[in-house]
């Protein structure tokens, strides 16, 4: 207020035009209606479902890729669910879907775990961290090439100062961050639209 310019001024300016928003959620037919190229879907079964529940991810995804087609990108959200083995087995069934990424499979601590996923799993990107806080965790998931995407919330990770610091960091891995909502927030859009390896913003 006292320098009276927006904070993606202060964070040193634009580096796009405009950000490019991607929907979370399964209602897939209405983020289409409403313009959305790009699809984040919700992962309904895991380890516990067996063979079944293998069937019923992949019949999910087959059928989001066959309804928006070639020209809009579609990622698949686990939510903490599953472990090593079931998250490569599952990325083998989903390959031919072209995934963007998959996301937030393990536990976040489980750097470990993410390691051996990340060797395994070289067809899609891998993606997590809206349920870590602060930049430490950021910086042994960094050190460990675990990821390719970083996901911190900036309202619980500490803020946008937080999430700067987290950038810079994955910036000099060649990692790219995607704040968790960071399309629903004034705080993550002034973020996004001045971090030049934060392409995309997340729309609920």
């Amino acid at each position: 207020k006292l320098q009276e310019k927006p904070v993606y001024e202060l964070l040193g300016g634009p580096v796009q035009d405009r950000v490019f928003c991607y929907a979370t959620g399964n209602d897939t037919d209405w983020q289409l209606e409403l313009g959305f190229r790009a699809v984040k879907l919700a992962c309904p079964y895991g380890p516990a479902d067996g063979l079944k529940g293998l069937d019923e991810n992949e019949r999910l995804v087959a059928k989001t890729r066959e309804l928006v087609g070639d020209d809009t990108e579609v990622m698949l959200d686990c939510y903490m669910a599953f472990d090593v083995d079931y998250t490569i087995r599952l990325a083998k069934r989903l390959e031919p879907y072209r995934l963007k990424w998959m996301e937030e499979f393990l536990i976040p601590e489980d750097i470990d775990g993410h390691r051996a996923v990340k060797e395994a799993v070289t067809w899609t990107s891998l993606a997590s961290g809206e349920h870590l806080y602060t930049r430490w965790p950021y910086m042994q998931l960094i050190k460990a090439g675990a990821l390719d995407i970083l996901q911190p919330d900036i309202k619980w990770v500490g803020g946008l100062s937080e999430c700067v610091k987290i950038a810079h960091m994955a910036s000099g891995a060649g990692l790219q961050v995607i704040l968790h909502g960071g399309g629903g927030t004034p705080f993550g859009q002034h973020f996004t639209f001045a971090t030049s390896n934060s392409p995309w913003a997340e729309c609920f």
